[in-house]
């Protein structure tokens, strides 16, 4: 029973997933939060942060493929742990990332999140399981923290 309520607290992004409204950008939102809430302290050193991030990723696949069993859907939208992982890889980018920066990722990895262009509705379609859950979100990171370096490099 404790498993069950850990694996689903970890993929519902601490129950944000459950949001009747739009779980995904719920998600996000937590994420976000949580994130920035990271970089007030001194110690968040890119080495911390990129170590987060890779826990964060790791730990994302078994909790989404465990929670998919237990919702039988193995991308079900109460899942949002990979919206923890994208979030966080696009955030690694901009280490450290100010509250601009955040704000730009929020909005950009929704936007691809939501669009999934190749290859990321590719592996949302057809890898039908933790993996597949949760890497599309951390593709769509990188091609979040990729748009905002583009555009930052034609603005500046």
């Amino acid at each position: 029973m404790l498993k069950k309520f850990l694996i689903l607290a970890f993929a519902t992004g601490f129950g944000s997933g459950y949001s009747p409204i739009a779980p995904g950008t719920a998600g996000s939102a937590v994420a976000f939060a949580l994130y920035y809430l990271l970089t007030l302290f001194s110690g968040f050193t890119f080495e911390v942060a990129a170590a987060a991030t890779s826990l964060v990723i790791l730990v994302s696949f078994p909790a989404a493929h465990a929670a998919g069993k237990i919702f039988c859907n193995h991308d079900d939208g109460r899942i949002v742990i990979d919206e923890f992982a994208g979030f966080f890889t696009a955030a690694l980018f901009f280490h450290p990332a100010d509250l601009t920066h955040l704000v730009y990722i929020f909005f950009v990895f929704r936007f691809f999140d939501v669009a999934k262009p190749f290859p990321i509705g590719w592996i949302d379609r057809n890898v039908r399981n933790g993996f597949g859950c949760v890497m599309d979100d951390v593709l769509a990171g990188v091609y979040t923290a990729l748009a905002i370096i583009i555009v930052e490099r034609i603005i500046l």
